[in-house]
Parts: C-alpha cells; structure tokens; sequence
C-alpha cells in the first residue's frame, strides 16, 4: 500500500492543502489550522505535505524581515526577485508557487499561488483565504520562492 506520505509532492497538492485551510482564523505567530498568520500558512502547509520539520522561533506582530526570509529559505527557494514590481502577472508563475509582498515596503506578506490569477494567504481581518490577485497586491510582489522538494 502507498502512503500519501510516500507520493512526491506536486504544485496540485500544495494548493489543494492551501485551500483546506481557508477559514483557519488570523493568529499571530501560529502555523496550525486552528489559527494562522500568514507566514504560519505557509509554514503549516510544508509541514502537512512533509516538505518540512522546520519550526519558526516565536514572534509577534511585529517581527524582524530577516527573520521571515530565514525562515522562508528553509522550507523554499527564491526564483525571482523584482526590483520592480512587475506591470502583469508573470506568465511563468505556477500553482503552488510561495508569493512575497510588500507591507508598508518592507517584504513580509508571503501568500501562496492558486493558479488562475489566484492566491491564498491569511489576511489580518478574515482568516485564510482564497482571492484573486489583482493589481494592488502585484504592485507589491517582491519575490517568487517555490517549494523545497516539490516535483
């Protein structure tokens, strides 16, 4: 018998574990379901899909960006950095891919691709949630990670 735990990680299962967790409530510092950040989110749907063991140090609301790239770069890869935010979708962008933006220009809003000009990311306000990636949050994409051991 094949476990799921045994099958390679596709782009697919990352945005269909992403989407599971859509209505987790906005819970800084958290990677569980029960209560996320948006970092928690991408850090909670590695450590599902067994991408990761890695376990962020405690933060709050307000937290070094150093702290959120070393915790990215353990658990993705960058594969593009924008000096400037791009004028359209970048083509290349794939399903399952891990989108950072900027807040107050500093980068420190990652948010997952859905595909289809969507994300998923956990919003101060309304917990996870899946929306369409328009033109004010692609004028804030900074960077494009992709995750580690994903086929």
């Amino acid at each position: 018998m094949t476990l799921l735990k045994d099958l390679p990680v596709t782009p697919e299962m990352i945005v269909a574990t992403a989407r599971s967790w859509c209505g987790a409530p906005f819970q800084w510092g958290a990677a569980v379901r029960a209560g996320c950040d948006c970092c928690g989110l991408i850090l909670g749907v590695a450590r599902e899909l067994g991408l990761t063991t890695y376990k962020s140090p405690r933060y709050g609301r307000y937290f070094d960006t150093r702290d959120l790239l070393h915790g990215l770069s353990q658990v993705c890869r960058r594969t593009e950095l924008f000096v400037q935010p791009p004028d359209a979708l970048p083509f290349w962008l794939k399903e399952g891919d891990v989108l950072l933006f900027t807040i107050k220009r500093r980068p420190q809003h990652p948010a997952i691709y859905a595909g289809k000009g969507r994300m998923i990311h956990a919003d101060y306000h309304h917990g996870v949630v899946e929306h369409e990636l328009g033109d004010a949050w692609l004028r804030r994409l900074w960077a494009v990670y992709e995750f580690r051991g994903v086929e």
